[in-house]
């Protein structure tokens, strides 16, 4: 019979694998795009791009670390390698979030009516996008520095220590200032994030009733790129928020905990995982550059295998 740090380890194995793939995925096609089509692009691809690396670097830095942890391979990282881990892993962890936040303000002020007055933003949003990377670049890297200066390799994990910890690092000195900096954070992006999605489907609920009032035939009833794109972004704000929340409450009730539960540790990176794996399909599911872009690679491969 499996022991229950198996299981773990192939939900694990199984995760980090389908996360790497997918990402890697979205981020190779929209490469292909943006250099083969460069019409078809579009505002908010920049901030998925961004959002899917720093999903991909997430899952790397913590699925491969989990998956060797619950297969048995203990005490593998060093100080130093422990340090690095976990700063780039919750350097992007913030990132993501930042991205998320982005993207459904650029989208909430892509589809607003001419006549209203965010209307003006609609051609500048594109100047804000750089400068917004690179802020949250700076902002994630400068309230995560703690994690460099605390964190060490886990010796003996029956320990029990107050602090942020995986299965195989933990920071135990977590400063009262390090809490209020994550928190102001998490709170202000996940306010505007809420606010922007809000609008949207005040927007959508609104041009839906539009839709039926005018009768028009199945064909214009069609969604249009511009809803497509929206909905998406609507599913991905709601998948963030539903996982991000249990999994800082997980967090959260771990730090302060007298005692280090491997099995909540292990439920926490289940869920932390879910957003990640499921960003990727998402954006393959119901972007149809992306779908048609697959489909032209694969014919190309299979052309390329037969003539050879």
């Amino acid at each position: 019979m499996l022991s229950k740090d198996m299981i773990f380890g192939i939900f694990f194995l199984c995760q980090t694998g389908i996360g790497i793939l997918g990402n890697s995925l979205v981020l190779s096609v929209s490469s292909y795009i943006s250099f083969t089509q460069p019409s078809q692009r579009k505002i908010t691809d920049k901030i998925l791009t961004q959002l899917t690396f720093a999903n991909l670097v997430a899952v790397i830095t913590r699925g491969i670390p989990e998956t060797m942890f619950s297969f048995g391979i203990k005490h593998f990282l060093s100080d130093v390698a422990c340090k690095v881990v976990m700063y780039i892993y919750t350097v992007n962890r913030g990132v993501s979030i930042c991205s998320t936040c982005l993207l459904s303000i650029i989208q909430a002020i892509i589809i607003s009516p001419n006549n209203c007055r965010w209307s003006r933003l609609k051609f500048k949003a594109n100047n804000f996008i750089y400068p917004s990377f690179f802020f949250f670049w700076a902002l994630n890297m400068i309230i995560n520095f703690h994690v460099i200066t605390e964190s060490s390799a886990t010796k003996n994990y029956t320990l029990g220590t107050n602090g942020f910890s995986m299965n195989y690092c933990i920071t135990p000195g977590i400063s009262f200032i390090f809490i209020i900096c994550i928190l102001l954070r998490d709170i202000v992006f996940l306010f505007f994030m809420m606010l922007a999605s809000v609008y949207i489907v005040n927007l959508l609920c609104k041009h839906q009733k539009k839709l039926q009032e005018m009768k028009k035939s199945n064909h214009m009833q069609k969604l249009s790129p511009e809803t497509r794109a929206t909905q998406t972004v609507l599913c991905l704000v709601t998948c963030f928020v539903f996982f991000y929340s249990f999994n800082s409450f997980l967090i959260v009730h771990l730090a302060f905990s007298n005692q280090n539960n491997i099995t909540l540790q292990s439920i926490s990176v289940l869920f932390s995982f879910c957003y990640p794996i499921l960003c990727p399909f998402l954006l393959i599911n119901t972007d149809s550059r992306i779908s048609k872009a697959l489909h032209v690679l694969r014919k190309q491969s299979s052309t390329r295998l037969q003539s050879s």
